[in-house]
């Protein structure tokens, strides 16, 4: 019972170490990790979208989960939302409603095009940070992002 104990802590302590010399290696490829760069911003577009990388287990490993928090939602903010709304744009361009019609507005508020595709859009990319998927029974990515276009239309587009 002692020697597997002995076993079982010699196995963690190798498994840790062997994640540490992993980081340290990705070091030079996961720099993006460590602050917001606009010039690097398509390494965690492509993290996110990635349905391999969905849950972004490398971000927290690399930097920790608070300060992946945190660079996560600075990429959505100054990258992936603008190129998203262009998208939305794109698939579903509407007739501009930024009019002056506000006085005949019962609602007494105008809703832009580009505030309704800003809603819209990070309202997909939550449910799409949300959505529980088992990569194992993914065999083709290009596929599942067929199958789940309705689902997900403007990321599904660019991604």
């Amino acid at each position: 019972m002692e020697d597997d104990s002995i076993i079982s802590n010699e196995l963690s302590l190798l498994a840790s170490n062997i994640k540490k010399e992993v980081i340290n290696m990705l070091d030079f490829f996961l720099s993006f990790l460590k602050k917001y760069e606009n010039k690097k911003a398509h390494n965690m577009i492509f993290l996110i979208l990635n349905l391999r990388f969905k849950s972004l287990y490398i971000v927290s490993s690399f930097v920790g989960k608070k300060q992946g928090v945190s660079l996560v939602e600075e990429y959505d903010k100054k990258s992936l939302y603008p190129m998203l709304v262009k998208c939305h744009e794109h698939l579903h361009p509407l007739v501009n409603l930024d009019t002056n019609c506000a006085d005949q507005d019962i609602f007494e508020q105008v809703v832009s095009t580009s505030e309704l595709a800003k809603e819209l859009v990070k309202r997909e990319l939550l449910v799409f940070k949300k959505y529980q998927l088992d990569i194992k029974d993914i065999k083709c990515f290009f596929q599942w992002w067929q199958k789940h276009e309705a689902m997900f239309p403007t990321i599904g587009f660019l991604a």
